[in-house]
């Protein structure tokens, strides 16, 4: 038994003799600071990196002017679609002259006359091309049926940028048209409004591109075909024919490539 305590008492000692060296308040322990001493880069890890520097830098600059080359390719094969709208208009009165399918004594069909002047503005959205336009045919539809009056736009040029004024002029003239046809024009002339008409436009367009700021260096983007439409909102002096007001917003234009070599290159509205 005696044996046991004394067993007991040194280990007893051992753990406290140990707890004491660990949790020791009055001697603290402090550990070394551990200092990193960077070596200086060689001379030729400095030229290593730098050479990749010069190699990404050359890069990015092939790479920019690539692409500044192909950007310049398509705007110069790119086609630019002009502005028209109708800047006024103004039409004699109509007279809707019955036809009688004989012997009934019945009118089967109307002659139309009348006359239409209306001009239009063209606006160049372009900084770098001019224009010429050619073979230029209007016509005003009346709910999109038969051309009814058709007239020809003699051919001009215009520079970029530049608003151009251009007139139709529709002669007096008659026209006939079916019955379901002039029956809706007499009711809407009755009403004293109508937003039945339209005027379409036909021809041709050639455009350049000014490779400098001046005019005597020209590359030929080509021939499209133009297609133009506006639509026109007519007021009448009721029962008369005679028209007191016409509006129209910004026509529908579209632009198609003629083809070359048999390949349609561009179609834009």
């Amino acid at each position: 038994m005696d044996e046991e305590v004394d067993i007991n008492s040194s280990l007893l000692d051992e753990v406290r003799s140990i707890n004491d060296d660990e949790f020791d308040i009055d001697s603290p322990r402090v550990e070394e600071e551990k200092v990193v001493n960077l070596a200086p880069l060689d001379s030729d890890t400095k030229v290593t990196k730098l050479a990749i520097f010069t190699i990404v830098g050359i890069v990015a600059v092939l790479n920019l002017f690539v692409l500044s080359y192909l950007m310049k390719i398509d705007l110069e094969q790119q086609i630019v679609t002009p502005q028209f709208r109708i800047e006024s208009a103004s039409i004699h009165p109509i007279q809707l002259t019955p036809i009688f399918n004989r012997p009934y004594n019945v009118p089967n069909a109307y002659k139309i006359t009348t006359g239409w002047n209306i001009t239009f503005n063209v606006t160049s959205l372009s900084k770098f091309r001019d224009a010429s336009y050619s073979n230029i045919v209007a016509t005003i539809y009346y709910y999109k049926e038969e051309p009814l009056w058709v007239t020809i736009i003699p051919g001009f040029y215009q520079e970029q940028q530049h608003h151009h004024f251009v007139h139709g002029n529709y002669t007096l003239s008659s026209v006939t048209v079916g019955l379901p046809l002039a029956t809706l024009m007499l009711d809407e002339i009755s009403s004293g409004s109508s937003s039945g008409f339209s005027v379409g436009l036909q021809g041709k367009i050639k455009q350049n591109m000014l490779r400098k700021k001046t005019n005597d260096s020209k590359k030929d983007v080509g021939s499209s075909s133009l297609s133009v439409l506006c639509q026109l909102d007519v007021e009448f002096l009721p029962t008369t024919g005679l028209m007191v007001g016409a509006q129209s917003g910004m026509c529908k234009t579209k632009l198609e490539k003629i083809e070359v070599d048999g390949k349609n290159m561009y179609s834009r509205s």
